[in-house]
């Protein structure tokens, strides 16, 4: 089992991303991926992180990082889904995410496209058809 939350204290933002050597970015907003344990009422784990900035139309994912061993992990994925529909949500027109964000292993697995070692999201298109969204 495990979750995917919205990471609000700065201190355990930063401690993540520490804990996961990855540059903490303090005017970033951000979300963890953790394993929980059998009954959901403690973290056994961290997942990963993702940090994020918004603009005026266009969001921008700065880092999505697993932790050793997690790159496969599906909850990398969904973690990366909410933080996209979270932008969406808050007024996002448009996603990008630049190669360097984090393992090609994960960035790949999103299933985004991607042009000039940037990978782009119209949030619009994806939310209203996500799986057909590269078919068109």
């Amino acid at each position: 089992m495990f979750a995917v939350k919205p990471l609000q204290d700065k201190s355990i933002q930063k401690e993540l991303c520490m804990l996961l050597s990855t540059e903490y970015i303090p005017d970033s907003l951000a979300y963890f991926a953790a394993d929980l344990a059998d009954d959901g009422s403690s973290v056994t784990g961290i997942i990963g992180i993702l940090q994020f900035r918004m603009g005026e139309e266009e969001a921008e994912i700065l880092t999505l990082v697993p932790a050793a061993g997690k790159e496969s992990d599906e909850a990398m994925i969904i973690m990366e889904r909410a933080a996209m529909s979270f932008m969406w949500r808050s007024g996002m027109k448009r996603m990008t995410m630049k190669e360097s964000a984090g393992p090609e292993a994960v960035l790949s697995r999103s299933g985004l496209p991607k042009k000039d070692f940037t990978y782009f999201v119209d949030l619009d298109r994806f939310f209203d058809s996500p799986c057909h969204y590269n078919k068109n």
